[in-house]
Parts: C-alpha cells; sequence; structure tokens
C-alpha cells in the first residue's frame, strides 16, 4: 500500500514537472520562429541591392526606406538612386523607384523626401526638384 501512494505521488510530481515545461519550451519555439521586420528588410534588402545599400527607419519604425546610390557611368557628378518603401505592419513594399540626381530621407514620420538636383530643359522651363511620398495615403506629391 505504501508503494503504491509512494509510487502515485512521484508519478504526479513528474508530470507536473513535464507540463511546466513543455510551456515553456514551446513558447521559446514560437518566439524563434517569428521573423522580426529588420531581418525581413535587410533580407529584402541584399536581394533587390546585394550591397551597399542603406536602410532608414521612421520615427515609429513602421516604415523602412532602403536605397542605394550609384554612378552609371564613370564621370557622372550627381549618382542615380534606386529606393524603396517597406510597410512592416503589412509586409510589402509601397514604393519603389529610380531616379537619376536623387537622395531621399524622413521628414516626419509618414513622409519621405526625395530631392532631385534640378537642371533646365528645352524651353528655358525649370525641372521640378523633387517629391514627397506619404508613407500611409501611398501616394506622390509635390515639394
Amino acid at each position: 500500500m505504501i508503494r503504491n501512494r509512494l509510487w502515485i505521488a512521484s508519478l504526479c510530481v513528474v508530470s507536473t514537472l513535464v507540463l511546466s515545461c513543455s510551456q515553456k519550451i514551446s513558447n521559446q519555439v514560437a518566439k524563434t520562429d517569428e521573423v522580426s521586420m529588420e531581418e525581413k528588410i535587410n533580407a529584402l534588402a541584399a536581394k533587390q541591392f546585394e550591397s551597399g545599400y542603406k536602410i532608414a527607419y521612421n520615427a515609429s519604425k513602421t516604415f523602412a526606406l532602403v536605397s542605394k546610390s550609384f554612378k552609371t557611368r564613370k564621370n557622372e557628378t550627381f549618382a542615380t538612386l534606386s529606393l524603396l518603401i517597406y510597410d512592416g505592419a503589412g509586409a510589402e513594399i509601397i514604393f519603389q523607384e529610380t531616379i537619376p540626381k536623387a537622395s531621399a530621407s524622413w521628414i516626419s514620420d509618414e513622409e519621405v523626401e526625395v530631392s532631385v538636383v534640378s537642371g533646365m530643359l528645352a524651353d528655358d522651363k525649370q525641372a521640378k526638384d523633387g517629391f514627397i511620398f506619404h508613407v500611409k495615403e501611398k501616394r506622390k506629391k509635390a515639394r
């Protein structure tokens, strides 16, 4: 009779330990399976640009601006900018473009300013000097 009670008590202790450990292990496995936004963006940037890219996040770290400047010819004065804007919540690229003689930066939590070195066009018309992209509305607007 005493052996049965001892066996039942030890079985209860072992089963309690197994249950408590299994919850901790399953929570750790679930957390390691999640891929962070930074890891997704780094993988995307490496796929799109291979190397030499820059990543800039907005203030709330919900969107990322990934860009790379390059010269198409050796004697070019200004580099061409290839950029994309990634939405972390939607896990999608919301804007992608290659713009000659340009640079881009965040001017607010929801706006990216793309500045273009202006020049003269035919008939003495001034070229537009960039735009602002609103990430929530997913649209360009004039500067």
